[in-house]
């Protein structure tokens, strides 16, 4: 009896520990255009509904685009003086 309650507890632990397995994510999504946020957001989304710890790496090219993400850990770049002046005048 000993030996089957030992075989069971170690069957146990290695079953949870195959489901607890998570990855740690980046996922670089660069705020430019409304559809590539949205599609690399909704990515991250499904990621961390999966269990994995995910964290969006975005640099900020148009301010007016939304990141796109709501459940990911969000690291933001600001937006440079030369992109900055780069997007007014292609806006113009």
């Amino acid at each position: 009896k000993r030996v089957m309650r030992i075989v069971c507890l170690i069957l146990i632990i290695v079953a949870t520990s195959q489901i607890t397995a998570a990855y740690k994510i980046l996922v670089y999504n660069s705020q430019y255009s409304h559809s590539h946020s949205n599609f690399l957001g909704n990515i991250a989304d499904i990621l961390v509904d999966a269990g994995h710890d995910v964290t969006s790496f975005i640099p900020i090219i148009d301010p007016s685009v939304k990141d796109g993400t709501s459940k990911s850990k969000k690291i933001f770049v600001a937006q440079a003086e030369d992109t900055k002046q780069h997007l007014s005048t292609m806006l113009k």
